[in-house]
This record gives C-alpha cells, structure tokens and sequence, in this order.
C-alpha cells in the first residue's frame, strides 16, 4: 500500500488547460486541489501528479442506490 503524508494543501481553479502547468511539487503539495472551471473536473494532487478525483462522483452514486 503507498501513501503519502498530507502537508500544506492548496485549493487551485482555472482553465483545465492550466493543469499542465501546475507541475511543482513542492509548491502544490499532495493533497491540493485544482478546479477546472470549464468541465467541472475536480482533480487531487498524488504521488506527484494530478488525478481525476472520483471522490464526490462516487458518493452521489452512493446515495442513489440508497
């Protein structure tokens, strides 16, 4: 299992274009978010790199087989 220690997060919106820029890590730490104004893409930032986050998709999901 592979995890990383949450630090000083930061909470990032912008163009998803934007995205390709945001590449230091040590200036986007793991556990920062980045907010594509454009699709509504959510992504986290893990293992130095930016994935889709599915967190919320998957609790809506959740709550409708409920």
């Amino acid at each position: 299992m592979t995890f990383e220690v949450i630090a000083t997060i930061k909470n990032l919106q912008g163009m998803l274009a934007d995205l390709d820029t945001l590449t230091d890590s040590t200036e986007y730490p793991t556990g920062s978010t980045f907010h594509a104004i454009d699709t509504g893409d959510e992504f986290i930032r893990y293992m130095d790199g930016w994935v889709l986050d599915m967190r919320r998709t998957a609790a809506i999901k959740r709550s409708l087989m409920l």
